[in-house]
């Protein structure tokens, strides 16, 4: 209950809209009362799905979700609100905790040291000095595997390839995928100690030889063995995608975007697997990210498609032009106030900081120049 305080002292509807999300939201506040984070959790994706630029609702998403344990998608929340408030250090803090969770140390490190660097407030002091001892506990493990990376104590160098795998490796790099992808199986099957590597390589070269169907499972299997590799989760995200599995797509997707933030190939896979899911609102969300983010000009062909799915979406959502109505007197609208939202301390803490101001959400806010593609038939990545 205290790890809510914040929360729900923020008041429902401020910076929204939409009745529906306001609705959502306000639901959502019961559910955290309640200690029920996963019910908040689904509250809060309907509430910023109607009110897409509702900062502190991603906030809420992403506490939430930290506290379901999913920690994939709350790194994800996290970031939309970093998108729309960059200048605030607190989610450094949940996006640290989340990374720690998920076995990225220096993910971690680095949003731990971001969250330290930019917080310097009084009401804060408490979570800065959590986050230094973490910063001080990962200082200790990376020496501790240097010592033992070194061979002092005992580890050594990484185990050389096994005959199958080296033997795969080279005809895939001669250009002869069959017998490749037939010695990756058989280096598989010898269980040998880089299998983890063995699925992902085998994964990739299955999507590339666009056999999506096959390379789901064996994906699948490169992601339990190393959860913390990046690519193979890419991969696996599209292989789910061109396999139909688009909901899932969107899980393994999400958990590359974790790791590798600044990349924007992910968003546009996301961007095409919300859109076979009718998802409208998170589909223009994860296209715009993507042309925000793709400046490589030899992407350029998927810019421009991205750009015209933002115009295709941004119709649809608009909808139906209303016709002309007659000329009515002119109505006078008092002044808005502008609404004044508590500052969320970064754990969900004991009491809010106050300072922040949420702005009403703009009626129709002017596109966002973002995100990019999952490409349909992959060259340099999938």
């Amino acid at each position: 209950m205290v790890g809510v305080v914040f929360l729900l002292a923020a008041g429902p509807g401020q910076a929204q809209k939409s009745p529906l999300g306001e609705a959502a939201y306000k639901r959502a506040q019961q559910h955290l009362a309640a200690s029920r984070f996963q019910e908040a959790a689904s509250e809060m994706e309907m509430a910023v799905r109607y009110e897409p630029r509702f900062a502190l609702g991603w906030y809420v998403l992403a506490s939430a979700q930290r506290r379901a344990e999913h920690c994939d998608e709350a790194v994800f929340a996290y970031r939309r609100y970093m998108e729309l408030r960059p200048a605030e250090a607190e989610p450094y803090f949940g996006v640290g905790l989340c990374l720690l969770a998920l076995g990225d140390l220096e993910g971690a490190t680095t949003a731990f040291q971001h969250y330290v660097q930019g917080d310097s407030r009084p009401g804060s002091r408490e979570f800065v000095t959590i986050a230094r001892q973490h910063l001080s506990d990962l200082e200790r493990a990376r020496a501790s595997a240097g010592t033992i990376g070194s061979g002092k104590g005992g580890g050594g160098a990484p185990p050389a390839p096994s005959a199958a795998l080296a033997e795969a490796r080279q005809l895939r790099e001669h250009g002869r995928p069959e017998e490749a992808i037939a010695r990756y199986r058989a280096a598989i099957a010898a269980s040998d100690r880089g299998s983890a590597e063995a699925h992902a390589e085998l994964g990739a070269l299955l999507v590339s030889a666009r056999r999506p169907g096959e390379a789901v499972p064996v994906l699948r299997d490169a992601v339990r063995l190393a959860p913390t590799a990046a690519q193979p989760w890419y991969h696996l995200g599209f292989a789910l995608r061109q396999s139909g599995q688009s909901a899932e797509s969107v899980t393994a997707y999400r958990r590359y975007i974790t790791f590798r933030p600044k990349d924007p190939d992910p968003h546009y896979g996301l961007a095409r697997a919300y859109v076979s899911l009718g998802k409208d609102q998170e589909a223009l969300l994860a296209f715009r990210t993507y042309a925000m983010l793709e400046t490589r000009p030899t992407e350029r062909q998927w810019v421009k498609k991205a750009r015209l799915e933002i115009s295709r979406l941004e119709g649809k959502l608009a909808g139906p032009t209303a016709p002309a109505k007659a000329a009515t007197p002119p109505v006078t609208t008092p002044a808005t106030t502008p609404v004044t939202a508590p500052t969320s301390t970064p754990a969900g803490g004991t009491a809010p900081v106050p300072g922040r101001t949420t702005a009403p959400a703009a009626v129709a806010p002017p596109p966002i120049e973002s995100a990019t593609p999952a490409q349909t038939a992959p060259t340099r990545q999938p």
